[in-house]
This record gives C-alpha cells, sequence and structure tokens, in this order.
C-alpha cells in the first residue's frame, strides 16, 4: 500500500529496530530521516533520505533538541517520530507538550513510559498489576548485599536501574552474573562506584524456550491496534544472551498477561514486554519492558505485521485498524551466535545436530540486518565484525608471544 504525499518519518536513535522501520517505510515511498551515531548501520540502508549524524562531543539529548526545536529543517516540518533507543523514549517523555505542537509523536503517557526505563520501577508496577514477577532487590550500597544474603540464591543477575546508562561503560553487556557473594560484592562495588544504580534479581531457570514477548499499540481511547506474540527458542550464551533464533507463535497466556500488565498500568503507545515461565510454580514471570520496538522487529514484519505503517496510519489519519493476524513459524536465525549455541548445548548433552537442524531447517526465516533489497547495513555489520575478530586474534597472539596471561 502506498500512499499520496505522505507524511515523513523521522527515527531517532536504534540499530537494528531501525533498519527494520527505515525498510517498512521506505518501500510505502516514505520519506524516511534519522537521527543516529556515526556508528548506527541504520545510517548505511538505501531507504534513508537523510541522516542528521549525532556529533560525537554532543549527548543525543543535546543533538535532538537542536535538530526539533533549534535548527527546525523544514524537512522535518509536521513528521512522525518514533523513538528506537532509550534515549529517544526519554528525550519524548521530557519533551512531549513542547514536540507534540509541531510534529506527531507516540500517544503515551510520559511518567508510564520513563518508569519503563527504570527496571526496578517496571517490576514494581508489575507487582501493582498482579503479574508475577522474580525476585528483586534494589541495591545502593554494598552493606545491603549482607541484609539480603540469607534470600539469595546463586547465580544472581546485576542489572542497572537504566540500561542506555550501564552501555555507556560496558557498551557489550545487558547485565552481570554472580556465582558467589564474593563476586556479588565485587561487581556491585565496581557499578556503585561508576554511579550506576543497580537492581539484583534472581534468574528464572530453564531452558531459553521458556521465554516469549508480546507485543501491542494501545491508543489515546484504550483500543489496541495489534496483538503479537513471539518464542525465544535459544539464546547465546545459555539463559543470559542474546536470542539466536526467535519464532512467532500464537501465546494466548503470553498476551493475557502483557495485557494485563498495559492495563493495570494504564499505559499507552508502543509497549514490548518479555516474559518466561518458572518451571518450579508454572507461571509466566515479566523479564523486562520496551516502549518502543525491538531488535525482533524484523520478524514481525517478516510475519505480515507491518506494526510501525499501523502506528503510522493511526498517527497520521486517525486509523484503527485493530489486528491479531500474522503468520506463525517465521524464525528470526542469527547464523553464527546460533552455532555457538549450538555447540554450547551440544557439549552440556541438550541438544543434537539432527534436533538443531530441525528447528532452522526450510523457510520463512530472517536474518539480523540483512536484505536482499537493502545489502549495506548487512555488509558493513559483517565487515565490523570480522575486522574485530582479526583484531582480537592478533591482539590474543601478541600477547601469548610475549609470554603474558593477561592484557593487564
Amino acid at each position: 500500500m502506498k500512499t499520496n504525499n505522505p507524511v515523513p518519518v523521522l527515527i531517532l536513535g536504534g540499530q537494528e529496530n531501525a533498519i527494520s522501520l527505515i525498510r517498512s517505510f521506505g518501500k510505502r515511498n516514505i520519506k524516511v530521516f534519522i537521527s543516529v551515531r556515526q556508528d548506527s548501520l541504520a545510517s548505511k540502508s538505501r531507504y534513508c533520505h537523510k541522516v542528521f549524524v549525532i556529533p560525537d562531543k554532543q549527548t543525543d539529548e543535546e543533538a535532538w533538541h537542536r535538530l526539533l526545536f533549534c535548527d527546525e529543517d523544514p524537512d522535518l516540518e509536521g513528521c512522525v517520530i518514533f523513538p528506537c533507543s532509550d534515549e529517544a523514549v526519554e528525550f519524548l517523555a521530557r519533551n512531549r507538550n513542547r514536540l507534540k505542537s509541531k510534529y506527531r509523536i507516540d500517544c503515551f503517557k510520559p511518567g508510564v513510559h520513563l518508569a519503563m526505563l527504570n527496571k526496578f520501577k517496571t517490576l514494581v508496577l508489575a507487582q501493582k498489576a498482579g503479574c508475577p514477577t522474580p525476585a528483586f532487590f534494589k541495591i545502593s550500597n554494598e552493606d545491603e548485599v549482607t541484609q539480603i544474603s540469607s534470600r539469595i540464591l546463586y547465580p544472581i543477575m546485576i542489572k542497572p536501574v537504566h540500561s542506555h546508562i550501564f552501555t555507556k561503560y560496558f557498551p557489550d553487556k545487558k547485565y552481570f552474573i554472580a556465582h558467589s557473594e564474593s563476586e556479588l560484592r565485587r561487581v556491585v562495588r565496581n557499578l556503585l562506584d561508576k554511579k550506576i544504580k543497580i537492581i539484583i534479581t534472581e534468574m528464572i531457570p530453564g531452558a531459553d524456550d521458556l521465554q516469549s514477548a508480546y507485543f501491542t499499540y494501545i491508543t489515546d481511547s484504550g483500543e489496541s491496534l495489534f496483538h503479537y506474540t513471539h518464542q525465544i527458542v535459544r539464546r547465546y550464551p545459555r539463559n543470559s544472551g542474546l536470542a539466536c533464533l526467535t519464532l512467532t507463535r500464537e501465546l494466548p497466556e503470553t498476551a493475557k498477561m502483557g495485557r494485563q500488565f498495559f492495563q493495570g498500568i494504564g499505559y499507552k503507545g508502543m509497549g514490548h514486554i518479555e516474559f518466561k515461565r518458572d518451571p518450579r510454580d508454572g507461571k509466566l514471570k515479566i523479564i523486562e519492558c520496551n516502549p518502543r520496538m525491538s531488535a525482533a522487529q524484523a520478524i514481525v514484519t517478516k510475519s505480515g505485521l507491518d506494526m510501525a505503517f499501523c502506528i503510522y496510519d493511526y498517527l497520521v489519519n486517525g486509523k484503527i485498524t485493530q489486528t491479531s493476524d500474522y503468520r506463525t513459524g517465521v524464525r528470526r536465525w542469527w547464523v553464527m551466535l546460533d552455532i555457538m549455541s549450538f555447540l554450547e548445548l551440544h557439549r552440556l548433552g541438550e541438544i543434537t545436530l539432527l534436533q538443531w537442524i530441525k528447528t532452522i531447517k526450510g523457510p520463512p526465516l530472517v536474518f539480523p540486518y540483512f536484505s536482499i533489497t537493502d545489502p549495506m547495513p548487512f555488509f558493513c555489520k559483517f565487515y565490523g565484525d570480522i575486522s574485530r575478530f582479526f583484531k582480537k586474534k592478533v591482539k590474543s597472539l601478541w600477547f601469548v608471544r610475549k609470554g603474558l596471561t593477561t592484557q593487564s
């Protein structure tokens, strides 16, 4: 479907999720502007009409404030703004009224969206909405570890309250895992020294395929534009890493629990919530909630549900098309990660080669970053990964040659 003289789109931040949105709108002849860091692969998409690069010396907020309130590029007048990073969600929430007078933005509640960026507040709100959660504790000093030591089962997860602040120090991590009290204390001390607010949460046991997700968009009037669920099949590393195989499935209990959470906290706008079933009591427990599109967005679009355009059509034309119609069995496959996942699980005796092949055999498959009609983001990603791999190998060989065991 194509529109006549369509309203342009501005995407703030993001990587894989931003690429999916760019392709979705670009194929509909909707102009797409993006504002990202220099290293964002989203800027490599051929569907980008114009890229506003965030200078290294500026924060995201400073750059977007200048772009949208000071420079006021005429091409952006009245555009629809989509946040694809936590920084962007925070910027929109803190500037909602001013932005709303010039641009089209999500129909969200700023306070609720900001709470979704806070992992502690998210879990507190989940409990108030009657949704099960893993055990969690907010830690503000090392002494509090002693106070809760009797209630902790190892391994335990140490997570930042605000992920986008944490990733500035640890760009390749989402959290830490401790296997003993001494390790927990060391990690807590390190994070608190960096002024990073943290929570400690129990790790729900069981295989990765117990994890699922629900996506929706709730309008000002409380109607949902769509309902969508998928299942995580594998992650690498096991039970802690990134999803390397995801499968679209109709999961009624996941959708029901997702609706209970969003309705219980009075949520509006785009919502994505993740659960894991706890094999100890059989309950779905909330892992986290994102008030924006996720990295798995490409699999959603491939399944036939173009969430981004549904939201665009609502914000621009006021059109409410309620749907939960999408193709099941679509898989998002991160090839190299999943190969490493197979090797890990095979060593543990949890999967055979034949079982692994059956999970990835046959179409339809979606690959992170890859598109035949828009190949540059994938090639840039591949080149960057290969370069980093060989640099790491060369560095390791240098240390071995020098007879060193660490790089300290």
